[in-house]
């Protein structure tokens, strides 16, 4: 299946365009996924050796060992309490970077949504004549609210992939120590799995696009409906309009 890299070329360019003046919130937000990936990653590989304490066994596997190697260099005692103390100090350290980055994508799309929509309405105000009389009432309504509060999720996707993203990587090296062939045949599976899926993101795509279509016209259809309700009643057209209301 070839990859468009024109679509992905477009992308990042309205990405970039759309949020630039959230750079520094963005690449903030980038650094504090990756540490909390792999935060991520240190933790759960040390629960390995904690389930090797438990049942009494002999430290061999690389994850045990790189631990008592870590220890040995600051001149520590590789036992249980120690070993339960990291793991709990790597997770708090973690959720308090998880925490920052989350407020900080929150402040980002709340800021996002602001800034565009006080652009938008003043552009459309703004705008020359002749464009505006081919506008129609509730169209920048459901821009101004939907469309754009849609496109603010976006931060929350990029915010999202890059701790994924990063957890995949440090889970993945960690499951290669442990089981190379069963990590390969899975993560073969997963690929196998995202383009058997691959048509249904796309009909999920197509249907947004269609809804944020009908969301406007929908709302252009009550706008100017219950502004002219004085023509609606005069002309007893009101059961054309609600059977037109029923089919939206």
């Amino acid at each position: 299946m070839l990859i468009n890299f024109g679509k992905i070329n477009l992308a990042l360019k309205l990405f970039s365009k759309a949020f630039r003046g959230h750079k520094s919130k963005l690449i903030l937000m980038t650094l504090l996924g990756l540490m909390g990936g792999f935060l991520g990653g240190i933790g759960i590989s040390a629960v390995i050796p904690l389930f090797t304490f438990l049942i009494g066994g002999v430290a061999d596997d690389f994850v045990s060992q790189t631990l008592i190697r870590i220890f040995s260099f600051f001149g520590l005692p590789y036992n249980l309490p120690l070993l339960l103390v990291l793991v709990a100090l790597v997770f708090i350290i973690k959720a308090v970077l998880l925490f920052i980055a989350n407020y900080l994508n929150a402040k980002a799309s709340v800021d996002y949504e602001r800034e565009t929509r006080n652009l938008l309405f003043k552009q459309t105000i703004k705008a020359d004549w002749p464009y505006l009389l081919h506008q129609k009432v509730g169209y920048l309504q459901t821009i101004l609210f939907d469309d754009i509060n849609g496109s603010a999720g976006i931060l929350t996707g990029v915010s999202s992939s890059i701790l994924t993203a990063t957890s995949l990587i440090m889970y993945s090296a960690v499951a290669l120590k442990i089981s190379t062939e069963v990590t390969l045949v899975t993560l073969t599976l997963g690929v196998v799995l995202f383009f058997i899926l691959k048509p249904i993101f796309y009909k999920v795509r197509k249907l947004s696009q269609d809804t944020s279509i009908t969301s406007k016209e929908v709302s252009h259809h009550i706008s100017q409906h219950v502004i002219g309700a004085k023509t609606v009643k005069a002309s007893a057209a009101e059961e054309k309009i609600i059977k037109k209301s029923a089919d939206y």
